[in-house]
């Protein structure tokens, strides 16, 4: 009778193990169909369901960027070498905390359009990162070593879970947007990884 046990306890275990495994190939062929992904996690700190969309930056860049809802930015440590820029707009500098590596570079990216759009969305974070920093350890396992580390990657943080696909357009827009920008602002200041 133990022996069953164990054997559907190893076989469950086995299962869910190709599942999660085979989860990532799903990813890939909708970031190839869509040029990104859409998946519901729980943050590990404090349990919450949030849902992340990430994609793929234009180019590699040596370039630190994200804009944090202030109200959340004690759960974001990940640039705690990196000054909150102010941009000079009341309204947007109150409700968001832009941490970069070059702060002067920051109103390159966030012009009024950018603003406006990121105002009129609630609970949503951006940033730029790597492979090692975003995604789980068995994501793109054919990137090695120093390569996991390199920002190739944004992503798009909303704090809620329950998001359409319909819901999920306008955000995605703005992440592929400000991901070119940052792509854009980096190649122009000689940011780019050798």
């Amino acid at each position: 009778m133990d022996v069953i046990a164990v054997a559907a306890f190893v076989a469950a275990g086995l299962y869910a193990w190709r599942l999660r495994r085979g989860d990532f190939p799903r990813k890939l062929r909708q970031l190839e169909e869509r040029g990104y992904v859409m998946e519901k996690r729980v943050q590990r700190q404090n349990d919450r369901k949030v849902t992340l969309i990430w994609g793929r930056l234009p180019c590699a860049v040596n370039l630190r960027f994200q804009i944090v809802e202030s109200k959340l930015l004690d759960q974001s440590k990940r640039f705690a070498e990196a000054d909150a820029v102010k941009l000079g707009h009341p309204e947007f500098d109150e409700r968001f905390s832009v941490l970069m590596d070059l702060p002067q570079l920051a109103p390159a990216i966030l012009d009024e359009p950018t603003r406006e759009t990121l105002l009129g969305l609630e609970e949503v974070n951006f940033t730029t990162g790597s492979i090692a920093s975003l995604l789980e350890d068995d994501s793109f396992p054919e990137v090695e070593g120093g390569e996991r580390g390199v920002l190739q990657l944004w992503a798009m943080h909303l704090d809620r879970e329950k998001v359409s696909n319909a819901d999920a357009q306008p955000v995605v827009e703005l992440g592929k947007s400000l991901a070119q920008k940052v792509a854009e602002v980096a190649k122009a200041n000689g940011l780019l990884p050798r």
